[in-house]
């Protein structure tokens, strides 16, 4: 196996057994939130939930966010919409979520403040978008 390609497969791995322990964590303190009485704020898998009922809700197969941290919102969405926008501020957040979804045509991130890039977005979009 060439340098490579042993890179590109340790990097998959590694996102794919993250993603793995992410959505076990989520649904732990999503359970305690429950039992808790669901005091705010709510787990982050509460709006990953959100945005999927408005998509199912109002048909949108783009989503636009900005602040894209870590990516998880993304991870969580990518099999929901067609097209995802991300806007990231901190340059050395938007170099990790590059690298964490380089091979994924249907995300595109982008680096800058959102009240600047958002217009930019704008100009590539044609059709009912979720913000």
């Amino acid at each position: 196996m060439g340098k490579g390609i042993k890179h590109l497969f340790t990097v998959r791995l590694y996102h794919f057994f993250r993603n793995q322990l992410y959505k076990f964590k989520q649904k732990k303190y999503y359970n305690k939130w429950q039992m808790s009485g669901c005091p705010a704020p709510p787990p982050h898998v509460v709006k990953q939930n959100t945005i999927k009922d408005y998509q199912r809700k109002y048909g949108c197969n783009i989503l636009v966010e900005t602040g894209t941290y870590k990516g998880d919102m993304i991870e969580a969405q990518k099999k929901n919409f067609k097209k995802i926008f991300s806007i990231e501020l901190a340059p050395d957040l938007h170099k990790k979520a590059k690298k964490r979804f380089a091979n994924d045509n249907k995300v595109m991130l982008l680096q800058g403040d959102s009240s600047v890039v958002l217009s930019k977005v704008m100009d590539k979009i044609d059709k009912p978008a979720l913000f």
